[in-house]
């Protein structure tokens, strides 16, 4: 951040207006109503609720090359799906870079540059922010939050201590345990220690089918009251999906086996032996 911003804000109100974060605050009354009607309050009488938080960048850079210069991140009501908070980092801003380029200090203008850090602690930053102004913007604590398998996000939050007697607690998203379900099995298939080509095709080609058993299997359970049985049994079938989708139906429960698939070639007696 140019050291004129300082001066510009305190000078030209309207570009402090705009180059603020910005935070919406749809249905406030109606996310605190939903939490006190479940019951979803803490001993201090103030609503808790359940968030979904993710980020963004202007550059793609999964798994590699972490180097964005602008990054964004919200969170979002569980319920409501009404967006509580958002913000936006940026480690650049134009102004200042074309007059640093000509050994010049930037003219009277709104830095968007917000950010020295690194690009992948972006998000994380903006949840923190938004955890820990939740009680002052809306009198509620996001005690549960739905996110990817990003642990920084996550450990940020419990070192900053939003709430000093709560321990907020995450829920991994189905989507993102899904998607790296399948990019651990296609690390399998790529590894050529993992045993042989033939087998590893046969991986490869039904990556998908792994995936859809195991998504098959929750929604089946999913439309019954969860309990402990109902996650035993859950455990179970997930255990189960590679013998099904492999050609073993000895263990396979009939509303997710069809009798079509109980002809396939039963492949696992191969992996067994290999």
């Amino acid at each position: 951040m140019c050291h004129f911003q300082e001066t510009l804000w305190a000078e030209d109100p309207e570009c402090k207006k705009n180059a603020r974060k910005y935070c919406c605050c749809f249905s406030n009354g109606k996310k605190k109503h939903l939490a006190v009607q479940t019951g979803e309050v803490g001993g201090d009488g103030i609503p808790m609720l359940t968030v979904v938080v993710d980020g963004c960048w202007a550059k793609r850079s999964y798994r590699a090359n972490y180097s964005s210069l602008s990054g964004a991140a919200a969170i979002v009501g569980f319920r409501t799906k009404k967006v509580l908070y958002t913000a936006v980092r940026n480690r650049y801003c134009m102004v200042c870079s074309r007059a640093a380029a000509v050994n010049k200090l930037p003219g009277k203008h709104c830095c968007s540059k917000n950010w020295h850090g690194s690009s992948s602690s972006m998000e994380a930053n903006i949840i923190q922010e938004g955890f820990q102004n939740s009680v002052a913007m809306y009198g509620v604590k996001y005690a549960k939050f739905i996110g990817d398998g990003d642990s920084n996000v996550y450990k940020t939050i419990l070192d900053s201590r939003p709430y000093d007697e709560l321990q907020v607690e995450k829920l991994e998203c189905q989507n993102h345990l899904f998607r790296n379900f399948c990019l651990k099995l296609k690390d399998i298939v790529r590894d050529s220690k993992a045993g042989p080509i033939t087998l590893r095709k046969c991986l490869g080609k039904n990556i998908l089918r792994l995936r859809k058993s195991v998504i098959s299997a929750t929604a089946q359970l999913t439309k019954n009251e969860v309990n402990f049985d109902c996650c035993s049994i859950l455990q179970k079938h997930i255990l189960n999906a590679p013998h099904h989708v492999f050609g073993d139906h000895q263990n396979c429960v009939d509303s997710v086996c069809s009798i079509q698939r109980k002809n396939d070639t039963n492949w696992i007696p191969i992996w067994v032996i290999v």
